[in-house]
This record gives structure tokens, C-alpha cells and sequence, in this order.
């Protein structure tokens, strides 16, 4: 039923999403193709800064880099961005909406208009493409041929977190296509992601700085160590940590030496267990350990230690990079219900200034 309080809501929450895109990428923007008279400027310009910040949340990247990785102009086949990820040996190509009301989602027809686009980055179609993108699509090409290459499809709107059935059908399509046909999951090198109205105002909502994100956790089997240092430990399910890394990406890791380290052996055993032993994971993966500037419990059942709601600010992983990266690609959410992970929380308010980076 149409309820016009959750589309207030929804409306105000873009409003507050196109200043803060506006004030990150307005001045790295190229809009030189886009008149000044022009009476689509607005939205070309925030679909723009929509596809910047699915790099953002996708990569880790600076505004700035994003900025200048938006596919600008016509003849773009469909595609808004796209980005070569050295650092993990992965291609992110995305496609933008900027949907003003808040509701609705991409038509079909435009997400099919970008699964072809993919498909053409794949075949170096340059045909499809203007002229100033062949360089691009070039460097896609190349990064495409080294062995270990993954891909990741986003589709980004200020809409829906599900696209119903049709523009699903042109996604899982193209990943078909691409993958092969009876390629397992642990073996895709190609993936997608939707992300709509709620991650991006969530991510948003946090700071735009690593020190800024602040995390709600629910820990099992929690406990405290109060000396020398205060730290938390206790449990954490793995579908938190998929909302964690769909949320925030790689700036959950920024301070991890190692990053997440794309697609390694390892990594395709985590995602191998959390889908085919879930309820064994916790005796085989070494667990996540993140440090936090402060952390506020909820003080519901506040005697109990079998379950805690924690607020962590200023969050950032330091360890487990690996397995975040890995559990937050992974679609099967009742497996990841399933998978309980090791996580440590070392605060930092009290603590000595050089344990942080210690």
C-alpha cells in the first residue's frame, strides 16, 4: 500500500544525497559536453556523480579518481564508469539513475542497454563507443587479459535495493554469458552488485573519511578486557559483515596493509566454506580484529553476555581484510546467517596515541 510518509522520507533523503555528491565531485567533473542552457543538466550532472560514488563505495578511491573515471558524453554504450583496480587486480564497470522521488528503480530496458555495454567492453567492441572512450576501453582490454582479473558490474540508483524481475533476468544474463554456463561460484570472475537508495545514504551518512565510519555490530558470546588495553571479543555472523562491506567497500580497510588482496586461493576457500559449510567456518578462518575510537552498547539485556548490540566509532578493520571482502561478494544470505566469525574490537579513546598505528 502507498504510504506518502515513506516517500517524504525517501524524497528527503535525496535531497540530502545530492548536496554531499555535489560537494564531492561537482569541481573533479568534466561537464564541458553538457550546456549550460541545457534543461537535463541537473540530473546528467547528479547521474554523474552517482557513478563516481559507486566507484567510492566499490573501490575506495578519491573523489577525484572517480571523477575523472566517469565515462562522460554520448555514445557511451551504456556505461557510466568504469575503474581498474590495481591494488586487488579488478575492473568496475557501473551504470547510474539518479531517480529524484526516491522510489522506482532502473527501467529494464536500460539495464540491458548496459549488460551490452559490458559485453562490448569485453569483446573491444570499439565500434560502440566515441572516439576520447577508446582509450579507455583499451586499458579495460589489456587489465581484462592478465590472469587473476575479476570484474564487478554495478548498478547504482537514489531507488530500490531490488530490481524486479526483468532487469534481474538482463543481469544474471550477462553473468551467465560471461562466466559460461555451468561455472561454479567459487570460480566466476565476473560478479554484480545493485546498490540503491539505503547504501548510498548510509554510506553517506557516515563521514567521508575512514575515521569517520561508525558500525552497528551485534556480537554473540561477547567479553571485555579491561587491562591494559579495553578491547571487546566474541563472535559476529557473516551476514553483518556483507552489510558492513556493502555499505562502506574498502574503506572499511583503509588502514590494512594488505587491503583485501582481490582474488587469491584464500579467498576462494572462505567464499568455498561459507557456501558449502557455513556452520563450520568459525573453526577454520582466524576471525577479524578492527580497531575503533569508541564503542556505545546498546542497554537492552545489558547483563547478559550471550548477545550485545555495540556501536563502534571511527571503525576500520586491520585484520580479516580477506575475509570481509570475500563474505560481502557472497550472495547466498542464508549461508551467511550461518557463518559465525572470530572479531576482536580494540578501542582506542584511552589507549596509548601509537597503538593505533602499532
Amino acid at each position: 500500500m502507498f504510504d506518502p510518509k515513506e516517500l517524504s522520507v525517501s524524497s528527503l533523503k535525496v535531497r540530502q544525497i545530492k548536496a554531499k555528491l555535489l560537494n564531492l565531485f561537482e569541481k573533479y567533473l568534466d561537464l564541458s559536453d553538457i550546456s549550460p542552457t541545457d534543461q537535463e543538466r541537473e540530473p546528467k550532472l547528479l547521474s554523474r556523480c552517482l557513478a563516481a560514488y559507486a566507484l567510492v563505495m566499490t573501490v575506495g578511491c578519491t573523489p577525484e579518481d572517480a571523477a575523472k573515471s566517469v565515462w562522460d558524453g554520448s555514445d557511451d554504450d551504456g556505461i557510466d564508469a568504469a575503474f581498474i583496480d590495481h591494488t586487488e587486480n579488478r575492473v568496475v564497470i557501473a551504470q547510474s539513475k539518479w531517480i529524484t522521488a526516491g522510489s522506482g528503480e532502473p527501467s529494464a530496458a536500460d539495464i540491458a542497454v548496459f549488460a551490452n555495454g559490458v559485453k562490448d567492453i569485453f569483446e573491444q567492441e570499439e565500434d560502440n563507443f566515441a572516439l576520447k572512450l577508446r582509450p579507455r576501453l583499451q586499458a579495460i582490454g589489456h587489465a581484462l587479459d592478465v590472469p587473476g582479473t575479476t570484474v564487478e558490474v554495478v548498478l547504482i540508483s537514489t531507488g530500490a535495493s531490488q530490481i524486479a524481475k526483468h532487469g534481474t533476468a538482463n543481469l544474471d544474463r550477462l553473468l551467465q554469458e560471461l562466466n559460461g554456463q555451468d561455472v561454479d561460484d567459487t570460480d566466476a570472475l565476473v560478479s554484480s552488485t545493485v546498490l540503491g537508495l539505503a547504501e548510498v545514504y548510509a554510506s553517506l551518512a557516515s563521514d567521508s573519511s575512514v575515521e569517520g565510519i561508525t558500525l552497528e555490530a551485534s556480537l554473540l558470546d561477547w567479553s571485555k578486557v579491561s587491562d591494559p588495553e579495553i578491547a571487546y571479543f566474541g563472535v559476529i555472523d557473516g551476514l553483518q559483515l556483507k552489510e558492513w562491506w556493502t555499505v562502506f567497500g574498502r574503506r572499511l580497510v583503509a588502514k590494512n596493509i594488505r587491503h583485501a588482496l582481490g582474488t587469491t586461493d584464500v579467498n576462494l576457500q572462505i567464499r568455498e566454506t561459507a557456501l558449502n559449510d557455513p556452520d563450520h567456518f568459525w573453526y577454520f578462518n582466524n576471525g577479524v580484529t578492527l580497531i575503533a575510537d569508541a564503542a556505545v552498547r546498546a542497554p537492552k539485556a545489558i547483563g547478559s553476555k550471550a548477545s550485545g548490540n555495540f556501536q563502534l566509532k571511527g571503525a576500520s578493520i586491520v585484520n580479516g581484510a580477506q575475509t570481509v571482502s570475500t563474505l560481502g561478494r557472497v550472495e547466498d544470505e542464508e549461508s551467511l546467517g550461518r557463518v559465525r566469525v572470530p572479531i576482536r574490537v580494540i578501542l582506542l579513546d584511552d589507549a596509548p596515541a601509537d597503538l593505533g598505528p602499532r
